[in-house]
């Protein structure tokens, strides 16, 4: 939402990177030791911005990927209590989050709702981008090129990505009663490192939702 860095023309009227807490704060950069980057196991998208957008890149299909798309809506409809009628859903996307890193220089990533994927067999993230060639001067097709690390800030633009995934076997564990990061299922820790790996930065806080804590911080490396 940032006004510069945002998705124009739905931006915000002011930035909302790092350092705009020194230029509207007065905070010297300086006394800024740690910047903590939140980011959702399954990102989910406001379903009026996606008529604007007109794609989310990510975005679980409910026709080839019926099983992972019905265990998603469902704990995000009882668990966390998201309304399904105003909201879409989508694979974990890494190019955003780099993107954020470029602009802010994470510190650390702070993994929410991680416990979504429990139940799933096989667990996609997004790591780069397809886009479309398109056509040559000579009005042959050009070559699709793939890209990653970055994220439109043009709506149009948005139109002519696909994603790039990786996938991984799930863990088909219950893991919200977890409290240390050894304890995890391989599976779930072979996920977070692989995601550290290709975003490089490093996973520090990890939360699921519990009923005892109701999704606060679970878990600290």
């Amino acid at each position: 939402m940032d006004v510069d860095f945002g998705v124009y023309p739905y931006t915000d009227s002011f930035n909302t990177t790092t350092g705009a807490v020194c230029t509207g704060l007065g905070v010297p950069e300086e006394v800024i030791e740690t910047t903590i980057g939140v980011m959702s196991a399954s990102p989910i998208i406001g379903k009026a911005f996606l008529n604007h957008v007109k794609t989310f890149p990510s975005q679980v299909d409910p026709e080839t990927e019926k099983e992972a798309y019905n265990s998603l809506h469902k704990n995000l409809k009882t668990k966390y209590e998201v309304d399904m009628d105003n909201f879409a859903f989508g694979w974990l996307d890494l190019n955003p989050i780099r993107h954020a890193h470029m602009l802010n220089h994470l510190s650390s990533i702070y993994l929410t709702n991680l416990d979504l994927l429990d139940e799933l067999e096989d667990i996609k993230f997004c790591k780069k981008y397809r886009i479309a060639g398109g056509l040559t001067e000579q009005g042959t097709p050009a070559p699709d090129i793939e890209v990653e690390g970055i994220h439109p800030t043009i709506i149009n633009d948005f139109e002519n990505l696909s994603p790039v995934y990786k996938s991984l076997k799930g863990w088909k564990q219950d893991i919200t009663e977890i409290e240390d990061f050894d304890m995890l299922p391989e599976n779930c820790k072979s996920l977070i490192k692989e995601i550290e790996k290709s975003s490089k930065i490093q996973i520090k806080y990890i939360s699921v939702n519990s009923e005892e804590d109701e999704g606060l911080l679970r878990i600290m490396r």
